[in-house]
């Protein structure tokens, strides 16, 4: 857990505990106060490495139960693309997924959402005209970064700004209109697709498109790792009747070389 010089440090400073019963340290606030930090010391370094531990444990753990091959990342309230077309797509092609678009959210789906999007495959996001979704944009901007295999639909923004719901939203509310909201989702938008355009990511108008790309990735990915778990079990197979070629040859080469001996010295 520690390398020598960390046990030395931490025995040298348990040692000091020795300075406060000489007679210069006569204050029992300070004695106190330092056999405090002390203890506070102690819970730091082996606390830590104890919660670090079953935290990752955990995690893990977790994951491995939440592994999902699609994450359907995006827009979200008030629209219906998830639940209508996408979820129904991949439950009849077998593909799973996780949808983080939920009626009643609560703050554990944090880190649950963010195992489920660790753990996918493949992240799909969807951000239409319904929505700013500007929180999605810099997500993907930030996945993309992250170089994770991503797929983006996003289909353009409408002439007419009222034809959006998120304008239209604020006619409901009385909120006031304000010209820059619409430009800085049409800006925002053509950012991303220029970055996307940069980095070879596929950009699809159409959902329906989308999904079966999708798809497809997923099928050719499984294909991918079944296939080099059949060559690496041939692989090792080989291996093994290569190792056991070895092992009886080296045997056999032992034995005439006593046998030989044995000769030696029956002659002589």
């Amino acid at each position: 857990m520690f390398s020598l010089s960390q046990y030395y440090f931490i025995d040298r400073l348990l040692t000091f505990d020795d300075l406060s019963k000489k007679s210069q340290c006569k204050n029992i606030k300070f004695k106190r106060a330092f056999e405090f930090l002390q203890l506070l010391f102690l819970q730091r370094v082996y606390g830590i490495d104890i919660i670090t531990r079953s935290s990752i444990r955990r995690l893990s753990k977790q994951q491995q139960q939440s592994e999902f091959e699609v994450f359907l990342g995006g827009s979200c309230n008030p629209t219906t693309w998830r639940c209508e077309q996408a979820i129904p797509y991949f439950q009849t092609h077998s593909v799973s997924y996780y949808n983080p678009q939920v009626a009643n959210w609560t703050p554990d789906l944090v880190e649950i959402e963010h195992n489920a999007k660790e753990s996918a495959s493949l992240l799909f996001f969807v951000i239409d005209h319904d929505t700013r979704s500007l929180a999605a944009i810099a997500e993907v901007c930030y996945l993309v970064a992250r170089k994770r295999t991503i797929i983006v639909i996003m289909n353009s923004m409408p002439n007419d700004k009222y034809q959006t719901k998120f304008i239209q939203q604020k006619k409901n509310f009385n909120e006031k209109d304000n010209q820059a909201d619409y430009e800085n989702v049409c800006k925002a938008r053509e950012t991303l697709r220029l970055l996307l355009q940069i980095k070879n990511i596929p950009v699809f108008d159409n959902l329906k498109v989308g999904l079966e790309c999708a798809e497809f990735l997923i099928k050719s990915r499984k294909q991918t790792i079944n296939n080099y778990k059949n060559f690496d079990e041939e692989k090792n197979c080989k291996h093994n009747e290569k190792s056991k070629t070895t092992h009886l040859f080296n045997k056999f080469y032992r034995l005439s070389i006593f046998l030989e001996k044995k000769s030696h010295a029956t002659l002589g």
